[in-house]
């Protein structure tokens, strides 16, 4: 991210239009990135000044891992969960326990996800709950996990939608 940030006067980027957007673990990996700011100065993942973009959207991502972590080897495999960090230190890889990113978060969920189903995206507004930053969820009808990233899938269009939003906002 800070990357994009020392790269922006180089390619003439205008940051302040940044959205960041990821699907299933791409959409972990946006909210943490948008909420790495709170990480303890302690972690190796903290970064003293991280850049913020306008807006995150979800697409079927898991904010609150220690909700969804029975899950992670029935999706993923074996000893994911364990290489992500260790037991000690999933709190510093789970979004919904990092202080709230000061930007709004879009969780976006297809109904039909069996994978990522709608309630995971819940979890993540509920541990939000109470704390600053916005959360908005977006259940799209007929949509499952991969739906919401094929150009040719009617979710497409509803994804789409919010991106550009996204971006026009103030």
């Amino acid at each position: 991210m800070e990357r994009l940030r020392d790269d922006a006067p180089k390619y003439h980027l205008d940051l302040s239009r940044t959205v960041l957007v990821g699907h299933s673990a791409g959409g972990h990996l946006a909210l943490l990135a948008a909420a790495r700011g709170g990480l303890p100065a302690a972690s190796p993942l903290h970064v003293p000044s991280p850049f913020m973009p306008r807006a995150v959207i979800s697409l079927a991502g898991v904010g609150d891992l220690k909700t969804f972590a029975r899950f992670i080897s029935l999706h993923c495999g074996d000893g994911i969960l364990e290489r992500l960090a260790p037991p000690d230190r999933l709190a510093e890889v789970s979004p919904a326990t990092l202080p709230p990113p000061k930007t709004p978060v879009v969780m976006v969920s297809g109904v039909l996800d069996r994978l990522v189903p709608p309630y995971v995206a819940r979890d993540y507004a509920r541990a939000r709950h109470g704390k600053a930053g916005s959360v908005r969820l977006v259940d799209i009808p007929g949509a499952g996990h991969f739906d919401l990233v094929a150009p040719s899938a009617p979710a497409w269009a509803d994804v789409r939608h919010l991106i550009e939003a996204a971006l026009e906002a103030p």
